[in-house]
C-alpha cells in the first residue's frame, strides 16, 4: 500500500520503498523511481497533478531505486534523467570497487537499462535541486537538497524505518540497506559532511520523513 505524504513542495510516496515528487511552477522532479512492475502509483500521481515531468533524479543505482526508470520514460520520454557520474559507471561496471573486507562490490542486478542524460557531480543544480555526493551505500551515491523546501533526499545514506540509521549500521526493523551498503566508514564521512547544511527534512529512501533531523544526524555519526 502507498500513502501519500505533503511536505511543503514535496509529495513522499511512501512504501517500504519511497519515491518523491517535487512540484514547481513549470513541472515536477521525480526522486528515484522505485522497483520495476510497481510504478503504477507513481505514474498515477504524476498524471493527477498536471504538470510535465522535468528531471528524473536518482540516488544511486540500486534496484529499489532505479527499477521503474524505464516504464516511466515510455510515458514520459521528454523527461531528463540525473545520476551520480560514479555511479554509472559502477553500475555499468566500468569500475569495479571492493567492499570493506576486500570482496567485489556487486550488488547491482544488471547494467542499466536507461540512457542517463546528465551524469551529476556535487554542486551541480537542476532546477533548484542541488546534487551532493554522498558515497558509501554505494560508490556513487548523489544526495539531493531542495533549496525552496529544506528537504535532503538521502536515498539510503539513511534510513528511518524503525530508528534512524546511517548506512551500514545494524537495522534489525529493515536490514535491507545494511546489507547492500559498500562502505560504512565512507557513508559515516557524508554524514558528517552534511551536518552544517539548512535541513529542515530529510527524505530517506526507506521509511518515514524525519523533520529537523540534524540532532539525530549528530547524534549517529559523533
Amino acid at each position: 500500500m502507498v500513502k501519500q505524504v505533503w511536505h511543503r513542495n514535496v509529495l513522499q510516496l511512501h512504501s517500504y520503498f519511497n519515491v518523491y515528487i517535487i512540484e514547481r511552477e513549470e513541472g515536477l522532479i521525480l526522486v528515484d523511481t522505485g522497483i520495476e512492475g510497481e510504478e503504477g502509483p507513481v505514474l498515477q500521481t504524476i498524471e493527477t497533478l498536471k504538470k510535465p515531468l522535468l528531471f528524473i533524479a536518482l540516488t544511486h543505482a540500486h534496484y529499489d531505486h532505479v527499477g521503474g526508470t524505464k516504464a516511466i520514460l515510455n510515458r514520459y520520454p521528454a523527461a531528463r534523467v540525473c545520476m551520480g557520474k560514479r555511479e554509472i559507471e559502477a553500475a555499468n561496471r566500468e569500475k569495479k570497487y571492493l567492499k570493506e573486507d576486500g570482496s567485489p562490490y556487486d550488488i547491482f542486478v544488471s547494467p542499466l537499462d536507461f540512457d542517463v542524460d546528465i551524469p551529476v557531480e556535487g554542486g551541480d543544480e537542476m532546477e533548484g535541486l542541488l546534487a551532493i555526493d554522498a558515497p558509501g551505500h554505494t560508490p556513487g551515491s548523489v544526495c539531493y537538497f531542495d533549496k525552496s523546501s529544506g528537504t535532503l533526499f538521502a536515498g539510503d545514506l539513511f534510513v528511518s524505518v524503525g530508528k534512524l540509521k546511517v548506512a551500514g549500521q545494524a537495522n534489525p526493523v529493515f536490514p535491507l540497506p545494511t546489507k547492500g551498503t559498500w562502505n560504512k566508514d565512507v557513508a559515516m564521512e557524508s554524514c558528517r559532511a552534511l551536518l552544517n547544511d539548512p535541513i529542515a527534512c530529510l527524505a530517506c529512501g526507506h521509511g518515514r520523513l524525519v523533520f529537523d533531523p540534524l540532532e539525530s544526524m549528530r547524534t549517529l555519526v559523533e
